[in-house]
C-alpha cells in the first residue's frame, strides 16, 4: 500500500466510522482518539478507533461528558485480511461540545491512569458509573469485540476494501461480516 493511501485511510478513518449508529458523539470521540491517541503507534495501514460509551450527561454549563472505553486500534492490510499490529485503551470520560452547525467536538478525555493507580483514577473519574462500567466494559471482551467487530465492518464499506477478517498477533483471524 503506497503511503498517501495510509495516510489518507488514517486520516478520514473517523468520517468513515461516523457510520456506525450515525451517533454524533461517538463519531467525535472517534475522531478525536484517531487524532490524538493514534499518532502513539507506529505507523500502519489503517487506524480504526473502537468507542463504547456507557453513559452520557449535559452539565448546566451545557458540556457534553461521556464516560467509556475508548480504544484504538492500527492494522496491517494482508490479503484480505486487517492484522491488529498496536493499539490501546484509553478508558475515561470525554468532554464535549455541542457545535452550531451540528454534531460534536471533543475538547479532552480524562483518562484513567496506569498501573498502581489504575483502579484509584478509574474510581474518581467514572465516581458513580464505577461499578457498571467495571461490569459492563472494563472486564466485558464481547462487548468490545462486537463493538470492534462492528466499527471495522463500516470501515472496510466505507473504504470499499475486499478485507473480509481481522486479526490479532497469535490469535486465529475472525470474520468481520457474519
Amino acid at each position: 500500500m503506497k503511503t498517501t493511501q495510509k495516510l489518507w485511510i488514517a486520516l478520514v478513518a473517523a468520517v468513515s466510522l461516523a457510520c456506525a449508529g450515525s451517533d454524533p458523539l461517538e463519531a467525535a470521540i472517534s475522531a478525536y482518539v484517531v487524532d490524538e491517541f493514534g499518532p502513539h503507534y507506529a505507523q500502519s495501514d489503517a487506524t480504526i478507533p473502537v468507542v463504547n460509551i456507557l453513559t452520557t450527561k449535559t452539565t448546566k454549563q451545557g458540556e457534553t461528558l461521556a464516560w467509556g472505553s475508548f480504544w484504538v486500534f492500527n492494522y496491517e492490510l494482508r490479503g484480505d485480511t486487517l492484522f491488529c499490529v498496536s493499539g490501546g485503551n484509553y478508558p475515561g470520560v470525554a468532554h464535549l461540545k455541542k457545535l452550531d452547525k451540528g454534531g460534536y467536538v471533543v475538547t479532552g478525555i480524562d483518562v484513567v491512569e496506569d498501573g498502581s493507580r489504575y483502579d484509584k483514577s478509574a474510581r474518581k473519574i467514572f465516581g458513580e458509573y464505577y461499578d457498571e462500567w467495571v461490569k459492563n466494559m472494563s472486564n466485558n471482551e464481547t462487548l468490545r469485540e462486537n463493538k470492534r467487530t462492528e466499527m471495522i465492518g463500516d470501515y472496510v464499506k466505507a473504504k470499499g476494501l475486499s478485507v473480509k477478517m481481522y486479526q490479532d498477533n497469535g490469535w486465529e483471524a475472525k470474520p468481520i461480516f457474519r
